[in-house]
Parts: structure tokens; sequence; C-alpha cells
């Protein structure tokens, strides 16, 4: 049992790894002052970017609790914010692999 749980995991891992190389928006992204024109940005810290599923994206700022998951092809995603009103949406659209769209509802 023990041999198939470490296997398992193992495949777990590597099979995130691939999806991670295959995607650039993969992974922990941290802002640079220097270089940022938007001080909400530098202040918010930390975003993460991971790929739970195939063709899902999920956006998080561990610091403030937001969170947005869903595919980045225009569809409305639901926000996790303590600090809006619940029912706040925002659109990803992936334009290139390297180029992303967002487009968030009046008003936040």
């Amino acid at each position: 049992m023990k041999k198939f749980l470490i296997a398992s995991a193992l495949f777990v891992l590597s099979a995130t790894t691939a999806l991670a190389a295959d995607n650039p928006w993969v992974g922990i992204w941290k802002p640079d002052p220097a270089k940022s024109n938007d001080y909400a940005e530098v202040k918010l810290g930390t975003m993460i970017i991971a790929s739970p599923s195939v063709g899902v994206l999920r956006w998080q700022y561990p610091a403030m609790r937001f969170k947005m998951e869903g595919k980045p092809d225009g569809s409305d995603m639901s926000l996790t914010y303590p600090t809006k009103p619940k029912g706040l949406t925002e659109t990803v659209t992936l334009l290139t692999p390297q180029e992303i769209d967002l487009r968030g509802q009046d008003g936040w």
C-alpha cells in the first residue's frame, strides 16, 4: 500500500510540473516596485497562479485572501474577496500564450 501511495504522489507531482511547464502563467509572482506603476499591485504582495485542472487557472493573493478561478476564455469567474460584496465577477481572456485581457465588473 505504501508503494502505491508513493507512486501516486510522484505521478501527481510530475503531472502538475508538466502542466506548469506548458503554462507560462503558472507560478509565484512577486511585484517589482521599481518596474510597477500600480501602487496597489506592489502593496498586494505575492500572487500565486495555479492550474488545478486542464484549461482552468486560479489566481490567489494570500495576503488579502483574494481568489479567482475559472477558464481564461472570457466567461465570468467568481471572486472570493472578503472586503468586497459577494457576486462580483471578472473575465479573463487568454489572447496569446503570454497575453491576457482582464475585465472586472463595474465598481470593482
